[in-house]
């Protein structure tokens, strides 16, 4: 059986319990290889699996703000969704339903209904958790996910680890400036073979 092949940022996601608004989660999720790359060598994302019982779309119900660095700006919001498909439009209209802040210390504007975070980024995620609202989805890139990592704002990474070797690419974390030690929560084998972990950093 075929499975679509869709943007890394889009896969593995299961359903989580809504936290109380005083618990809001920054959530960091990824779709990584075998081999440890979350892209391949030239930014390829094809072999990323979605199948149906991932429940995309109640992730994103569960979720109010998404976070984008500078790279993925520029690659999936600059410009507009990526690809005219339908699957893609409706991913991107309710992506765009959401609040979308960017994080840049070189960008100076950005489009319309995107916030820009330029400085104090501990001091402006700080902020937004204790805000009420929903989960916060750190949606990319590795740089921006390494740098909270670092700081210790990210509570839970959502990995799913697809069954292929790339060989070559983009590694999930880049820059960590020392050992993390997370615990899992859980995890979840999909009929596509992709098993997907949920991790969370022992503070």
């Amino acid at each position: 059986m075929e499975y679509p092949m869709v943007n890394s940022a889009f896969c593995l996601h299961l359903p989580c319990t809504q936290n109380p608004e005083s618990m809001r989660k920054i959530i960091f999720s990824a779709a990584i290889s075998i081999d440890g790359y979350m892209e391949g060598p030239n930014g390829e994302t094809d072999w990323c699996i979605m199948d149906e019982d991932m429940q995309f779309n109640v992730f994103l119900d569960e979720t109010d703000t998404i976070l984008f660095g500078r790279k993925c700006y520029d690659k999936y919001l600059k410009n507009g969704p990526p690809s005219t498909s339908k699957m893609d439009k409706e991913l991107w209209d309710t992506i765009f339903s959401k609040q979308l802040i960017v994080f840049s210390r070189t960008l100076t504007s950005v489009n319309n209904s995107i916030h820009l975070v330029r400085e104090n980024m501990i001091t402006a995620m700080t902020s937004l958790k204790a805000q009420p609202g929903r989960n916060i989805w750190l949606f990319g890139g590795a740089s921006l996910a390494s740098s909270m990592l670092n700081a210790g704002l990210i509570d839970e990474i959502q990995l799913g680890v697809i069954p292929i070797i790339l060989g070559a690419g983009n590694p999930l974390f880049t820059g960590i400036e020392q050992r993390i030690l997370l615990k899992t929560s859980h995890s979840k084998l999909f009929k596509s073979g992709v098993q997907q972990l949920y991790l969370e950093p022992v503070k």
